[in-house]
């Protein structure tokens, strides 16, 4: 790399990337964003120099022989050593260098190793002596692939040409990989294949640890293995038996591996072993068990994902409110916090709004999703309306707990032509559902209506509606199973379920008789209400009466990176209008009269979590029982093979029938939807 500094500043001048186009600007916009999101994770990240558009590396060296791989030497000068999760650091880099490519570290500091596969230098999956696990897996812009793993713990090193497999690195301490979506001059882009967001880390397979661990003498006898090289006296009986090890491994008989011994041994040991030693080899392997013919096999069932609330936006008001009360209470967080932005978000629209033509208000939909009936939810809900019903006047707060008809939603909004505000609370999100199913009702096209407008009408020959400046926010609750299981196709042609923003959370047992919160303490926090909506009524009162929030151009550039690299898919649908909600609500949490860019990387990191949730949580849209099952199956088995027995227990077997499931199991085996291996008790999702 060259040494001269103003050399290299002249040649980032002639080849810094122009953001002319939206192609060319979502290229380097969209570094920041999973940069922070890496470190977020508690990956430490580093800049790396990256591809011009003439395929040449960034860093000015014509002869550089690693384009787009080496750190940004200008900005870290201890290499990887430099790697950091501080946020202010990370934005500092590329703000400088917007284009650099994302380097992040392996090793003990992130928890992470990587396996890399390059097919360009002869790495091939299919030749490994095992199967890797669902994780974390990145396709290289060279064709290849980055397997993430969880770190052992222990020192690892880094490995190239591991255990003599050619093309095979692994990523360890002290190592770096190339992280998506940075360039490569093969002139792609590097992307995620499956997600950490939605894919678990998995632990290093037994396998590929005993290659790691296998020691260089030995690594050599693996190498000959695959090189054709002479096996000369000293090596032979080692190189056979690991040649004997791999194919027992990959399920060969006794038979079949002498006869592969025996052609290895004469055509390549000098001089070759008696028949009875290379027979004993062959022997000598059999005690062991093959591997399962499973495309994907893990020791161990792999834990749901569950999406968690990013941390780091838990802050503000709102933030207080859900540190404090769980405290007392055995509420998970997520479902305070949300709870309050809700109720919040429904007393200040319409005065309030982004700077933007779209107007878009700070009301939500909002649905807390627990694993079971005890997860507090309920809880949640009713103590944070308590909590506002002490700060706000009774005429101003208005709270719908039920509504059977289209025209008793109209009764509660009120038929005036002022401005009013309320808030659907349903504690099961089932009871509004079914209602919304009556045939002939027009509560869910009202509902559904009313999420991005303020009015709706509805006239017929018995009856009319007749809503103007309604503003409604809705705060349910539901357990998982029922969420997935309550919808009709009528719900999902509408749109509904993609109005909904779904927070997903576990409660943890903590206080079996939980104590009383200090009036002194519930004073402060109504304190807070009370100062949050006066900071609101001032901004309004600065300007007429609807203020419009404007952004940090750095804020704009954050959210604009994230909607322009956004996922075209029906879980995104949508996403975009709350995070223009949520920019306002989130800024006026804090007391804010302006987007930060601090406030956008809050609403990316929340819009990528609603993605994940909605993943998790997606409702199964089937006409008949069978088919639940059938779909219920495969969406456990997407994040890796199951047992039998978890997976029985995680379908729920003993509800739904032991026919019915078994019918199930049946017909997606026939389908080769489905595979299983009887000697594991296994069964894996056949990808097709």
């Amino acid at each position: 790399m060259p040494q001269d500094t103003d050399h290299v500043n002249d040649f980032l001048g002639k080849n810094r990337l122009k953001s002319e186009s939206i192609s060319e600007k979502v290229k380097y916009l969209n570094l920041l964003t999973p940069a922070l999101d890496y470190a977020r994770r508690g990956w430490p990240v580093i800049p790396l120099w990256w591809v011009t558009e003439d395929g040449r590396c960034a860093c000015g060296n014509p002869e550089c022989g690693n384009p787009g791989k080496h750190p940004l030497g200008k900005l870290v000068l201890h290499g990887v050593h430099d790697a950091t999760t501080d946020q202010a650091i990370i934005r500092e880099w590329w703000t400088q260098y917007p284009e650099a490519n994302i380097g992040v570290a392996t090793g003990q500091a992130s928890g992470l190793v990587v396996l890399d596969i390059d097919p360009r230098n002869g790495g091939d999956i299919k030749k490994l002596p095992g199967n890797l696990p669902l994780t974390p897996t990145v396709a290289t812009g060279g064709g290849g692939q980055h397997y993430y793993l969880r770190h052992p713990g222990d020192s690892v090193k880094n490995a190239g040409g591991l255990a003599g497999y050619a093309g095979v690195d692994f990523k360890a301490d002290g190592g770096c990989v190339v992280a998506p979506p940075s360039n490569h001059n093969s002139g792609r882009q590097y992307s995620w294949d499956y997600r950490p967001e939605t894919t678990p880390l998995s632990s290093i397979p037994d396998w590929l640890l005993r290659l790691i661990q296998t020691p260089p003498a030995q690594q050599s006898q693996a190498q000959a293995l695959t090189d054709g090289q002479p096996i000369l006296d000293g090596q032979r009986n080692l190189t056979l038996t690991s040649l004997a090890g791999t194919m027992r491994r990959r399920g060969f008989g006794e038979a079949a591996i002498r006869a592969a011994l025996e052609v290895e041994n004469r055509a390549r040991c000098q001089p070759p072993l008696d028949d009875a030693e290379v027979a004993r080899i062959a022997r000598s392997v059999m005690r062991y068990r093959p591997n399962a013919p499973t495309p994907v096999l893990v020791p161990a069932p792999v834990k749901d994902p569950i999406p968690e609330l990013p941390a780091q936006v838990i802050g503000g008001v709102a933030g207080r409110y859900a540190e404090t009360y769980s405290q007392y209470l055995e509420c998970c967080k997520s479902f305070l916090f949300f709870s309050y932005l809700t109720i919040l978000g429904n007393l200040i629209s319409g005065t309030i709004t982004l700077k933007t033509e779209l107007r878009p208000q700070p009301r939500l939909y909002t649905v807390l999703l627990g694993e079971s009936a005890d997860d507090r939810k309920s809880t949640a809900i009713s103590k944070t309306i308590s909590l506002f019903r002490q700060t706000i006047q009774p005429d101003q707060f208005n709270l719908i707990y039920g509504v059977g008809s289209g025209e008793g939603l109209a009764k509660a909004l009120g038929k005036t032509e002022e401005m009013s505000r309320a808030i659907l609370v349903q504690d099961e999100l089932k009871t509004l559902v079914q209602k919304c199913k009556i045939e002939a009702s027009i509560l869910l096209p009202a509902v559904n209506t009313l999420f991005e407008e303020n009015f709706f009408r509805s006239v017929t020959l018995k009856r009319s509606i007749d809503l103007n400046d309604a503003h409604l926010s809705l705060l349910a609750a539901s357990t998982l199973d029922t969420y997935k299981n309550m919808f009709t196709p009528q719900f999902l042609d509408i749109g509904f379920i993609n109005r909904l923003f779904i927070v997903i959370g576990n409660s943890e047992r903590k206080y079996a008789i939980p104590a009383v919160i200090p009036e002194t303490v519930k004073a402060g926090l109504t304190a807070d209400i009370g100062a949050t909506l006066k900071f609101v009524d001032g901004l309004a009162g600065s300007c007429g009466g609807l203020y419009e929030m404007p952004l940090t151009s750095a804020a704009s550039d954050i959210f604009e990176a994230w909607y322009l690299g956004q996922e075209r898919s029906p879980s995104a649908k949508r996403l975009d209008t709350y995070g223009h909600r949520l920019m306002v609500l989130l800024a006026i949490n804090e007391h804010l009269d302006v987007v930060t860019p601090e406030i956008a990387d809050q609403t990316v990191a929340l819009l990528n979590y609603e993605l994940a949730a909605r993943r998790y949580a997606d409702p199964i849209d089937a006409d008949n029982a069978g088919a639940k099952i059938e779909e219920t199956i495969r969406r456990l088995l997407t994040n890796g093979p199951l047992r039998k027995r978890d997976l029985e227990k995680r379908g729920h077997k003993h509800r739904v029938g032991v026919w019915l499931w078994n019918q199930a199991v049946k017909n997606l085996l026939a389908e080769k939807d489905l595979s299983y291996n009887p000697q594991e008790k296994i069964y894996w999702l056949n990808v097709n």
